[in-house]
C-alpha cells in the first residue's frame, strides 16, 4: 500500500486515464453498491417487474451505462478491481479467500491523501474490515460492517443528514448492500409484492431449494421460474427502498448538488440462465458479469442519458478522480481503466470513446472476451468449475462463441461454424493478457478466517483438502 504520506505525482495520459487537472465538478462522492444484482432485473435495464423505482429514477436523472461489466462474478475480486482500477491478474485477488495486498492503492487512499474524509458501511462479511483489507484508506472505525441492512441504512443516513459536508471537508461515503444475494427472502411486504398469489409450487427461494435445483438439474416449469424471480425482485425492491432513504438523507444535507452519486453492483446472478444455476461464482456469462452503472449529479452530469458502449468496473477510479480533480497516488501506471468522465457531460460521439472489448474470467483458468457482437470463452484446461454454494459441476467447453446479435442470452455455442471469429477474439485475448501489469501476488486468507467463511456458507471445505478438484468460492 502506498502510504497516505506519499507525495502526489503528476500524471500523464495512459490507457485513457490522464491527469486530473481543471476545477472539480463535485466536492463530494457517494458510492452505493449492491451485491448480486442482475442488471436486467432493474426497470431501467428492462426488468419486467420494475422493482426499482428509486434506482430507475437515479438513472433518469443521470447517465446510465447500458453495457458495463465486471471481471469476475465474485465479490472480493470484483470490488478490488472496482476500487484499484486493476485487473484480477494484476492485483492478484482471484477469489473470496484472498486478501488485498498492501501494495495495492484503493480509491479511498487516493481521496484521503487529497484531504477527503472517508467513511463506509458494508453489509457483506466478505468485505468486513480486517478480513480482506479492502478498507485501506479509511481511518480506524470509519469503515464499518453491519449485517443488518436496516440498521446499516439508519446509521449511514444519519451520517449523511447530520455530518456529511460539515466542517468544510470533502467527503467520500461508500455503502454496500448484501441483498439480493441468495437466499431470495425479502422481508414483508416485499415478500409478496411480485409473487402470484395463486402459485402453489414447492419453490421458495431458500438456499437449500435453489442449490437442489442446480444439483439435480431440475427442469422448472415457467410458473416456478417466475415465482423464484418474483422473490429475487422482492429483495431488489427492499434494497431500492433503503437506497431511497440514503438519497433523501443526502438531499436533507444540502450537499446533493455538490455530490457525485455512483450506483453499481459487484456482479449479477445466473438466475437459471445457464446450467440450472441460481448463483454467480462459476459463470462468465452476461447474466452474472453485466452490472448496472449509473452516475448522477444534478446540474453537472447530463440527465437521462444512456451510453451503449462497453464499460468496465476498472473504469471507476480514473473517472471519479478526474471528476473530483484528484491526482492519483503513485502515478497513472497503476490505473488501468478508461476515464469515462467526458461521457457524463457529452454524447458518446464526443471526446471519450467507450472500449471495444471487455474481459471476464473464472480464477486464472477460464477467460471470456466480449465485443459488440461476439462473446468468446477460452477454457484450455477444460476446467468445470465445481463448488460453492454446493459441489456441482458447471460445464464450460474448451471454446465457446456466442453471436450476441442473434443470441443475446448466450445459449447457442457457434464456435464450430465461426472459426475465424473465434480465432480473432482468441488473439485479442492473448494480446490483452500480454499487456497486463502484474503486481505482488495477493496472499491467501488465514485458516481462521476461512473457517469463519465456511461456517457462514460463503466457501466450502476444499481449502482443508488442498483445494482438490477445482472447487471455488
Amino acid at each position: 500500500m502506498v502510504r497516505l504520506a506519499s507525495a502526489l505525482l503528476l500524471v500523464s495520459a495512459l490507457l485513457g486515464c490522464s491527469e486530473a487537472g481543471g476545477p472539480a465538478r463535485a466536492r463530494h462522492l457517494l458510492i452505493v453498491t449492491v451485491d448480486t444484482l442482475r442488471a436486467d432485473r432493474l426497470g431501467s435495464y428492462g426488468g419486467p417487474n420494475r422493482p426499482s423505482p428509486t434506482l430507475d429514477g437515479l438513472a433518469a436523472e443521470g447517465v446510465r451505462f447500458a453495457s458495463a461489466f465486471t471481471p469476475r462474478a465474485l465479490t472480493l475480486p470484483s470490488m478490488t478491481t472496482f476500487f484499484t482500477s486493476r485487473y484480477l491478474d494484476e492485483h492478484g485477488v482471484l477469489d473470496n479467500r484472498m486478501v488485498v495486498g498492501d501494495d495495492q492503492v484503493l480509491l479511498a487512499e487516493h481521496l484521503a491523501a487529497a484531504g477527503f474524509r472517508t467513511r463506509a458501511w458494508s453489509a457483506s462479511r466478505i468485505l468486513a474490515p480486517e478480513r480482506a483489507h479492502i478498507e485501506q484508506g479509511f481511518a480506524a472505525g470509519d469503515y464499518r460492517f453491519e449485517a443488518d441492512e436496516r440498521r446499516m441504512t439508519d446509521e449511514a443516513a444519519a451520517f449523511l443528514r447530520d455530518e456529511f459536508g460539515r466542517g468544510g471537508r470533502r467527503e467520500f461515503l461508500w455503502v454496500h448492500f448484501m441483498r439480493p444475494h441468495k437466499p431470495y427472502k425479502p422481508p414483508p411486504p416485499f415478500d409478496r409484492r411480485f409473487v402470484d398469489p395463486d402459485y402453489r409450487g414447492r419453490h421458495d427461494g431458500s438456499s437449500a431449494n435453489l442449490d437442489r435445483i442446480y444439483l439435480e438439474r431440475e427442469a422448472l416449469a415457467p410458473a416456478d421460474r417466475r415465482h423464484i424471480e418474483a422473490l429475487y425482485d422482492g429483495t431488489i425492491a427492499y434494497v431500492d427502498s433503503l437506497v431511497a432513504e440514503l438519497l433523501a438523507a443526502l438531499d436533507a444535507s444540502g450537499e446533493a448538488r455538490d455530490t457525485l452519486v455512483v450506483f453499481a453492483a459487484d456482479h449479477g446472478e445466473d438466475l437459471y440462465s445457464h446450467h440450472f444455476y441460481y448463483y454467480h461464482a462459476n459463470s462468465v456469462y452476461r447474466s452474472s458479469t453485466q452490472v448496472p452503472l449509473v452516475f448522477r449529479q444534478p446540474g453537472a452530469v447530463r440527465s437521462g442519458a444512456v451510453v451503449d458502449g462497453i464499460a468496465e468496473s476498472v473504469d471507476l477510479v480514473p473517472t471519479v478522480l478526474r471528476w473530483l480533480s484528484v491526482e492519483p497516488l503513485g502515478g497513472a501506471g497503476a490505473l488501468r481503466g478508461i476515464d469515462l468522465s467526458p461521457l457524463l457531460v457529452a454524447d458518446a460521439t464526443g471526446s471519450a470513446t467507450p472500449r471495444e472489448l471487455s474481459v471476464a474470467q473464472w480464477s486464472d483458468e477460464i477467460y471470456a472476451i466480449r465485443g459488440r457482437r461476439w462473446l468468446y470463452v477460452h477454457n484450455p484446461g477444460k476446467v468445470a468449475p465445481d463448488g460453492p454454494p454446493v459441489a456441482g459441476r458447471y460445464p464450460i467447453a474448451e471454446e465457446e462463441l456466442y453471436d450476441l446479435e442473434a443470441d443475446p442470452d448466450e445459449q447457442r455455442n457457434v464456435v464450430a461454424s465461426h472459426p475465424a471469429e473465434a480465432q480473432q477474439l482468441r488473439a485479442a485475448l492473448e494480446r490483452w493478457k500480454a499487456g497486463l501489469v502484474r503486481g505482488e501476488a495477493a496472499r491467501a486468507d488465514s485458516d481462521e478466517r476461512k473457517a469463519e467463511l465456511e461456517a457462514l456458507g460463503y466457501i466450502d471445505d476444499s481449502w482443508r483438502r488442498g483445494k482438490a478438484g477445482k472447487r471455488e468460492p
